[in-house]
């Protein structure tokens, strides 16, 4: 399966798969999530959500995966202006942006070509079950 199309854009197939990882690898944790893959635009390529995910995790997700498109895991940037009150403060202030773990950008050949989010579990569990299905794609 090719991950990128002739656009060099993320493939839907490839994020249809990543989405479908990600829920299979939540379960056999235990844990419900929703999941979102976006390309670089940020335009959702997939979405898939546990019967169980908690209903605010469908927001969380894509808000996590388009954080993730600024080149940094969505927790690590929530991390990193830790010390930085008034710089945090902007960013939690940005519209479909979140400062919580679980977004993951997916990168080939360097590039952020899109991103994958994970909502429903805390958000240790939500990044390691983004980490993993990228893994599992061949995207780490």
């Amino acid at each position: 399966m090719a991950i990128l199309n002739s656009q060099r854009l993320l493939a839907s197939d490839a994020s249809q798969a990543l989405a479908s990882a990600a829920i299979a690898l939540a379960r056999q944790q235990g844990v419900a999530v929703a999941v979102a893959v976006v390309d670089a635009a940020g335009q959702l390529k997939a979405f898939l959500a546990d019967d169980q995910a908690p209903w605010v995790a469908s927001e969380l997700c894509q808000r996590k995966a388009r954080t993730a498109l600024l080149g940094l895991a969505s927790g690590d940037l929530g991390q990193a202006l830790a010390d930085q009150p008034a710089l945090m403060h902007s960013f939690a202030a940005v519209p479909g942006v979140t400062l919580l773990a679980g977004g993951i950008p997916v990168r080939v050949e360097g590039q952020v070509v899109g991103a994958i989010g994970v909502g429903g579990g805390t958000p240790a569990q939500d990044a390691d079950i983004a980490l993993q299905a990228l893994a599992h794609a061949g995207l780490a």
